[in-house]
Formats: C-alpha cells, structure tokens, sequence
C-alpha cells in the first residue's frame, strides 16, 4: 500500500515538474515573440494587416498563458526560489501598438475613443484579476501598483487597436473638406533622432477653430505655407471620426 502511494506521489510531482518546464518554455517563447512582434509594427509593419493581427493576438495569448498555467506563470519578474516565469513582458510589448496608432492615423474627436478604450482595458485587468492568487498573496500597496502598471499597459493596448481596427478597416466614403496651410513646423526629439512633422491649417469641417496635423516627412517636404490642400474626413469602423491628408 505504500509502494503504491509512493508511485502515485512520484508520478504527481513527475507530472508537475514537466508541467512547470512547459509553462517556463512557452513562456519564454511568448515573451520573445512578443518583443519581436512589437519591434515589427514600430519599425516596419509590412504587411501591415498581418502585424496588426499579430500584436492584437498577443496580449490574448499571453493571458491565456497566464490562466492555463495556473500558479505556474506569475505577473510579478519577483525572484523566487522556484523561479516561476513572467509573462508581463508580452503584455507590455503589446502596448506598441498604441505608438503605430499614433503615428498612422489622426483622430477628429477623441471623445468617441475613450469610452470603449477604458471599458476593453478594465475588462482586461478583470480577467488578469479573477482568480490570480499571486495577487491575492501580494502586500496590498505591491498589488495595487502592480493593477496600476497593468491598467496602464491595457489602456495603451486598447487605445491602440480601437484606433487602428477603426481606422485602418475602415472603408466608408470619405467626405472631402479643403483647407489653408498657415504654417509647418518640425518637432525634434533629443539630438534629431525622432522628428515629427506639423502643419498648423485653418478651420475646416465642423472644426470651430484651426488646429495642427501631423504629415509624413514627404507630405512635408511637398507642401508649402498658404497652399490648399484636401482633408478626407471618415466616420470609421467603430464609429470613432478620423481623417487624412493629402
């Protein structure tokens, strides 16, 4: 009889063990792929549509990790002495997707985004939440810092792909407003590694007063202050208002 439980206790912690080495492997190649798949969208998200599938699946299957692994994959990078594996790494490089947005498309409102934006992140950080007794075992001001850093990350996620699936999907027919260009400017970061490139335009549309627009270097480059130039406003995927120029 206690052979027998012997063997069972030594196949349980077999079982365990294995199952610990699988979870500290796909968390590794996660956690990889999520660094890889975020340096992609910034640096070069071609094709575009496959990059953007790719970081919006990221974060999903990071906590689907999380939850799979139960106890075996943490939140916190803490060192332990079962050095348990962390998947937050991923769940931050996802957040890249919030600077692509940026940098691709111009919101007319951001009314209509922050709604949406903070009801997916809190829906997010729920699902992190529920259940997670790593949390539960945290100091309070520990686990509250924590929430916060997560909230932060899923709120910049959110924002990202709300913007893009809006925009980038987006195949309503633009209306077509005209406007003068009143002057261009350039914003440089530290020692010029990261121009942004402006022109400040009249009012156009629904706008009450004139407003800045960023515009690609070329865009730039081509336009001239006092030159008239086509804004093509639409009313985007998910009903947040965005527009280009050209």
């Amino acid at each position: 009889m206690e052979e027998t439980e012997l063997e069972q206790y030594d196949f349980r912690a077999i079982s365990d063990a294995q199952k610990q080495s699988a979870a500290a492997k796909v968390t590794k190649a996660i956690n990889i792929a999520g660094f890889c798949i975020a340096l992609w969208v910034l640096i070069m998200p071609v094709p575009y549509a496959v990059a953007i599938i790719s970081i919006t699946l990221l974060p999903v299957l990071a906590i689907g990790v999380l939850k799979y692994f139960k106890g075996m994959v943490r939140l916190d990078d803490y060192k332990s002495p079962l050095s348990f594996p962390s998947i937050t790494f991923a769940l931050i490089c996802s957040a890249a997707i919030a600077i692509r947005a940026c940098f691709d498309f111009t919101v007319y409102n951001h009314n209509y985004v922050w709604i949406p934006v903070f009801m997916l992140a809190l829906s997010m950080l729920a699902v992190v939440l529920y259940g997670n007794k790593e949390l539960r075992a945290m100091v309070p001001i520990k686990r509250a810092g924590l929430s916060f850093i997560l909230f932060i990350v899923f709120l910049c996620y959110s924002y990202g792909v709300l913007v893009v699936m809006n925009c980038y999907f987006d195949m309503s027919r633009p209306e077509v407003f005209e406007a003068r260009v009143l002057d261009k400017y350039v914003n440089a970061g530290k020692r010029n590694a990261a121009k942004t490139y402006y022109l400040r335009l009249t009012r156009w549309g629904k706008q009450e007063e004139g407003a800045r627009v960023r515009v690609t270097n070329e865009k730039y480059a081509r336009t001239t202050v006092n030159s008239k130039i086509n804004i093509y406003y639409r009313h985007g995927l998910l009903g947040i208002p965005w527009f280009e120029v050209k």
